[in-house]
């Protein structure tokens, strides 16, 4: 389906700008629906509240949505210090009706939805999967996955949910490796827990935008569900130790192995519907 109509939902955001970028890229004809006025777009952009009914003109093949209330965004419309669970139902809940119903409106008959694994809530250390049990969520978390339900269950659209941990790269921030290189590279002390822990918890976002061009391409998906991950982890020393010479720091590194539950995620499945991923290591070396 290379040039195909695609809409990405998002697209001024990290993640759905970057999405997009590379399916532009890649030959495919694609519109961004944005929220907050921004800059010039390499692709053709639409202004619009998705909480709202969606009014776009075009069809399209795929819908790619990566709009959404994620915790300690601020936007024009909804600034507050303490985040409410109305506002992540109107970006998350409303808005996936939204789509559904234009999807439903305009014959799309694909949906791609980047979702989190903050929907399993407190996660208790060992093996997270797709079929890993939900703990006391937060809203975010609730309404990341009634978004998936409504999804799923709609019928008449073919869905599927990519589950994430934190998207690293380039310009990336607010996740937990970005997060570590900003103090090492300040040279602020750091205190790491379960240092030989081996994780792989982590996408790059070069990544996940070549598995969704690729989504867009199989004929048939075999999932509904996929988390995302890498194939092979590193352990938090290593990876907090290659951050620390890369930037050249001289932070101290505290150890603490308490109180702390560490979780490996499983993405076999996203693998065999053939997933890639770079290993943590290659990510601090191209994050840095």
């Amino acid at each position: 389906m290379k040039g195909g109509k695609v809409l990405v939902t998002g697209a001024s955001g990290y993640i759905g700008s970057a999405v997009a970028g590379y399916l532009q890229g890649q030959g495919y004809e694609v519109t961004g629906t944005y929220r907050k006025t921004v800059g010039e777009f390499p692709f053709r952009a639409v202004k619009a509240d998705l909480s709202q009914a969606v009014e776009l003109e075009g069809a399209f093949d795929v819908i790619v949505h990566a709009a959404g209330e994620r915790p300690g965004r601020k936007s024009e419309q909804w600034a507050y210090d303490v985040q409410d669970f109305n506002s992540f139902k109107h970006n998350n809940v409303d808005a996936m009706e939204n789509i559904i119903n234009f999807a439903r409106t305009h014959s799309v008959k694909r949906v791609i939805n980047l979702s989190s694994i903050g929907i399993y809530g407190q996660i208790k250390g060992g093996v997270l999967n797709e079929e890993s049990d939900r703990i006391n969520p937060d809203a975010y978390g609730i309404t990341k996955y009634m978004g998936e339900m409504i999804l799923k269950e709609c019928g008449f659209v073919k869905g599927i949910s990519l589950r994430m941990p934190g998207v690293i790269g380039p310009g990336a921030s607010g996740v937990w490796l970005t997060n570590v290189a900003e103090k090492l590279k300040k040279g602020e002390d750091i205190t790491i827990y379960t240092p030989d822990f081996r994780t792989g918890n982590f996408v790059w976002i070069e990544d996940l935008s070549k598995f969704i061009g690729r989504l867009i391409e199989l004929e048939e998906w075999k999932y509904d569900t996929l988390v995302l991950a890498c194939r092979k982890g590193a352990s938090i020393r290593e990876i907090v130790g290659r951050i620390k010479e890369l930037a050249g720091s001289s932070s101290k590194i505290q150890i603490d192995d308490s109180l702390r539950q560490p979780f490996r995620i499983d993405a076999s499945r996203a693998f065999e519907m053939g997933y890639e991923s770079l290993e943590p290591l290659e990510m601090v070396e191209r994050y840095l």
